[in-house]
């Protein structure tokens, strides 16, 4: 993970408000339909892993979602291997 990484992901942590934590909740949920529902959707998103990454590991309401969504992309990639 890059210096800029950890340095967005400090300042994500640092103050988030009530209509902050709704807009990324909502973004999440729609990210995971887009990993559940779309093989393109997850094949686009391959690209921002690693900054989905560091949004797991943050301390921000929607870091379980979004890792839900990690799970989500590694699990259908995974299953379309078998």
């Amino acid at each position: 993970m890059s210096v800029l990484s950890v340095q967005y992901i400090v300042e994500i942590d640092d103050n988030e408000g009530p209509v902050t934590k709704s807009i990324r909740l909502t973004a999440a949920l729609i990210l995971r339909n887009l990993v559940i529902y779309s093989t393109h959707g997850r094949r686009h998103l391959r690209a921002y892993e690693p900054h989905l990454a560091g949004v797991a590991l943050s301390n921000v309401e929607s870091s379980r979602t979004i890792a839900q969504v990690l799970y989500d992309m590694n699990d259908q990639s995974s299953s379309n291997h078998r």
